[in-house]
């Protein structure tokens, strides 16, 4: 009785542990997106826009 499979071999299985490891790497990723995304961020107040030494009024001339 022989087995119609063959068994995997060194290189298949490295290429499954890295393909694998690219997955797990690119949800991660996604991941930090999805949460610095859905971070609130404070708007920008008048005070700290007035505050600001660089305008542009600056940039212009």
């Amino acid at each position: 009785m022989t087995s119609t499979e063959r068994e995997p071999t060194k290189s298949s299985c490295a290429c499954r542990r890295v393909a694998r490891g690219a997955v797990v790497g690119a949800l991660i990723a996604v991941g930090f997106v999805v949460v610095n995304r859905l971070r609130p961020r404070p708007p920008v107040s008048q005070a700290l826009w007035d505050a600001d030494p660089i305008g542009p009024d600056d940039l212009a001339g």
